[in-house]
């Protein structure tokens, strides 16, 4: 009898101690998408300098971004995160690396933008296809030159 309800005492707490909201951590990296790749679309002009915003809505992108195309995202699965930056040395290349990490669960995209020596100082306008946020979710961002 002991054994059956310590058996339904654990079966009772493992109901309630599931959130069925909660996304799961990981301190793996997870794959972005870009405009460019995804929909082969040139992003002209970008209504921001030297900040960042998310868009989660086609309206709000209308808004935002002068593109060369009409872009095809699903904004019911994904967020965009695009800005502008002006940088102090010419661009190599951007690497973006998203996480959520398990000591906070909050989503964290890192841009890495990696410098060469050149004085030409380029502005540049950087975008992440990301996965879709809650509606109370903040995304941390973080920019890093190299």
């Amino acid at each position: 009898m002991k054994c059956l309800f310590i058996t339904c005492l654990l079966f009772v707490a493992s109901i309630f101690s599931c959130d069925e909201g909660e996304i799961a951590c990981s301190d793996l990296l997870i794959e972005v998408g870009q405009i460019e790749t995804e929909n082969e679309c040139m992003l002209l002009n970008v209504d921001l300098r030297d900040n960042y915003v998310v868009i989660r809505n086609q309206t709000d992108f209308a808004a935002v971004v002068n593109a060369t195309c009409q872009t095809a995202i699903d904004f019911s699965e994904f967020d965009l995160l695009i800005g502008r930056i002006g940088l102090s040395n010419g661009l190599i290349s951007i690497e973006y690396e998203y996480t959520r990490p398990c000591d906070t669960n909050n989503p964290q995209l890192d841009i890495i933008f990696n410098l060469n020596e050149t004085t030409v100082a380029p502005d540049v306008v950087y975008n992440a296809l990301i996965p879709k946020l809650r509606a109370s979710e903040s995304l941390t961002v973080n920019l890093i030159s190299n």
